[in-house]
């Protein structure tokens, strides 16, 4: 997993092949799962993104809902919304669509809490509020319009969307549905397999640690995978430091396969995990995943000190990941776009290339809203920081070292390499 480039992991749609004009006929309603596609441009350009979702309506047109907008398919040619109708949609993002069998089209946004009816070339746009991102919109045998969104699930009666109260107390969860048991880490990873069509997964991560599982019967759940031949690697997510030394523990002691990255939330605005986390990393070969880089889109640029909120943003549906000390965040914002008037690139850019110079980390993974964004956080991985600068981003952005960290970089600096090394470049 170590490598000498970080890589730019795309968080984007399904990836499969082309829609064909033989799809033309099916039912309506119908979701046609094998014809998905990543950042299609139909024989006029137009760019079709990363496809979220495809249905087919009554009159035999293929709807495709992806990271650059709605589009309809004729069987010849993909053409925009913006194009078929003057209506304009709440948001480019579409994660999901459904098809009525009265003409109507449904469309979920993954950036919004909400929907949009499409009825002829008009769109009626429906709110739910506190929903974060739609997932899926569905429809029962007896008609009902069911949606999953992040957060909430919501059912439509009498012309309204209601919230479906769910009781994790009350809802049936049974001990293997969740967590890191040997049952329900092999029924998930068959299950996957089964979903994506293939017969191995390249790197099969935990998202969680699991407190009521001994580590032992994790561990070796993952080695019997790997042995089987159903997962090359595998890997671990949002856990302590000490709860991945423990694993690797397990691991060498038992003869089994152990994990080789660690996917963390680390930006100029969480640098929690430089106390600990990537200390053993680079100590034990795990590698580092680094998700949420421009934390939730507050280091792209677009959020200033005393200037208005961005119109659109995820943060207006969804908190940023941890505790915000909006000060602290102004104050990094504003080197991010000092360096990055002087380079000529963006603040995004900048945030990323941060991130990608630091110790131990390999990869990072970005989530781009459309194709635009897309690019522009790519090209962050053909140039670098210089060493002036990252340094000014690190004393901008520093925290306070928590105990023992400080101590041990107060005190025995001539047993601690590190240390040491840090004292004599402040000098």
């Amino acid at each position: 997993m170590k490598s000498n480039t970080p890589l730019l992991v795309i968080a984007a749609g399904l990836l499969a092949a082309g829609v064909t004009a033989q799809a033309r006929g099916a039912e309506p309603s119908r979701v046609v799962p094998d014809y998905t596609a990543t950042l299609w441009a139909d024989a006029d350009g137009h760019p079709v993104g990363a496809v979220s979702a495809i249905v087919q309506d009554r009159d035999g047109y293929l709807w495709v809902g992806s990271t650059a907008g709605l589009f309809r398919f004729d069987g010849v040619r993909f053409t925009p919304w913006t194009q078929l109708s003057d209506a304009r949609l709440p948001a480019t993002w579409v994660s999901s669509l459904l098809a009525t069998a009265d003409g109507g089209l449904w469309v979920g946004f993954g950036d919004q809490s909400t929907l949009a009816h499409i009825t002829g070339r008009a769109a009626e746009v429906h709110t739910l509020p506190g929903a974060g991102p739609v997932a899926a919109i569905l429809q029962d045998q007896d008609g009902t319009l069911w949606t999953v969104a992040a957060f909430s699930l919501f059912h439509r009666a009498g012309g309204q969307w209601m919230r479906v109260p769910v009781s994790r107390d009350t809802a049936e969860v049974r001990v293997h549905d969740v967590g890191l048991s040997r049952k329900h880490l092999i029924q998930a990873c068959e299950a996957s397999l089964r979903r994506l069509r293939t017969d191995y997964l390249d790197l099969y991560i935990c998202h969680e640690p699991d407190m009521l599982v001994a580590v032992d019967e994790t561990m070796r759940a993952y080695d019997d995978l790997v042995r089987q031949g159903k997962v090359r690697y595998v890997g671990c997510s949002n856990h302590s430091a000490w709860h991945v030394m423990k694993a690797l523990a397990v691991s060498e002691r038992r003869g089994l396969t152990r994990y080789v990255c660690h996917q963390v939330n680390y930006s100029l605005i969480a640098r929690e995990v430089e106390h600990e986390i990537i200390p053993l990393g680079l100590d034990q070969s795990v590698g580092l995943m680094a998700w949420s880089p421009l934390h939730a889109g507050l280091l792209s640029g677009k959020f200033r000190r005393d200037a208005p909120r961005p119109a659109v943003s995820r943060l207006n549906e969804l908190d940023a990941p941890g505790t915000i000390d909006f000060e602290r965040v102004y104050r990094i914002v504003d080197v991010l776009v000092d360096i990055a008037r002087a380079r000529e690139v963006t603040p995004a850019q900048v945030a990323l290339n941060w991130v990608m110079c630091k110790p131990g980390v390999d990869t990072v993974i970005i989530g781009a809203r459309d194709e635009a964004q897309l690019r522009d956080n790519l090209t962050a991985a053909t140039w670098r920081l210089s060493p002036e600068e990252v340094t000014r981003l690190d004393e901008v952005s520093a925290l306070p070292e928590p105990y023992p960290i400080w101590h041990q970089h107060k005190f025995g600096i001539e047993r601690n390499p590190t240390a040491a090394a840090r004292q004599r470049n402040a000098q």
